[in-house]
């Protein structure tokens, strides 16, 4: 009888996850070796391989891993007790170096929408990376449907809260991505650990309460709100 495996499917599939976070913060998202995962999840390559077959699909593997804490971050956030409004303009006042559990993990996400990277990446984690968005969206769409506070029902409430989703979205990814970017490229820039968490008073926060302010809510946005806010993420380790 052959003996057991030291490790089930999924407390290895963690090890190689872990050991690939490991190289690349000793390294790079360019740099990393795959016998170095091996070497430090404690597996053989063969086993490495069971889980991810490439560079990039360790690339998308670990895109799809880290986004459990984007979600819990978001799912915490969009739970707080404010009103929709609100939890909305909270998701900007978010440190995204909070959001994102590794250092490189911004520069992770804008790295695989390389159409060259997901075109090697395997089905399986393609798949896992597709169901988690869907979760993503969904942790949003039905905080907004399910409350009462968006003045509108049936179709229209549906096209309201995804042209929301889509508008706050957009500001947000881009102005991240744009400050990582600056950042890294520019030494003379400020680095992003002074750059995040916005200041309450940052225009991005006042343009996401101008853009919330201009939907149908019960009670719109105040600039008094914004304070407290911060202080209520500050108190759960998001700012």
């Amino acid at each position: 009888m052959a003996p057991a495996p030291r490790y089930s499917h999924a407390e290895e599939q963690h090890l190689v996850m872990k050991a690939a976070i490991r190289c690349i913060n000793e390294s790079s998202l360019l740099d990393f070796k795959m016998n170095a995962i091996a070497k430090h999840a404690g597996i053989s390559m063969g086993s490495v391989y069971k889980h991810v077959k490439s560079k990039e699909d360790v690339l998308v593997a670990l895109t799809s891993y880290l986004l459990d804490h984007k979600q819990k971050v978001m799912t915490d956030v969009l739970s707080m007790p404010f009103s929709i409004p609100q939890r909305l303009l909270s998701t900007a006042l978010v440190d995204p170096l909070k959001i994102h559990q590794e250092p490189f993990g911004a520069h992770l996400e804008m790295m695989i929408s390389n159409e060259a990277i997901l075109n090697r990446a395997s089905p399986k984690w393609l798949e896992d990376l597709q169901r988690k968005d869907r979760i993503m969206e969904g942790i949003f769409s039905d905080c907004l449907y399910n409350d009462p506070a968006l003045l509108t029902e049936g179709e229209r409430k549906l096209e309201l809260i995804e042209e929301l989703m889509v508008g706050l979205w957009s500001m947000h990814v881009g102005f991240i991505q744009v400050a990582f970017l600056r950042s890294a490229l520019n030494h003379n820039a400020p680095s992003v650990d002074t750059v995040f968490p916005l200041k309450i008073d940052h225009p991005l926060i006042m343009n996401t309460m101008h853009v919330i302010n201009a939907y149908p809510w019960q009670k719109s946005l105040k600039r008094e709100d914004i304070a407290e806010l911060a202080m209520h993420l500050e108190s759960l380790g998001y700012r």
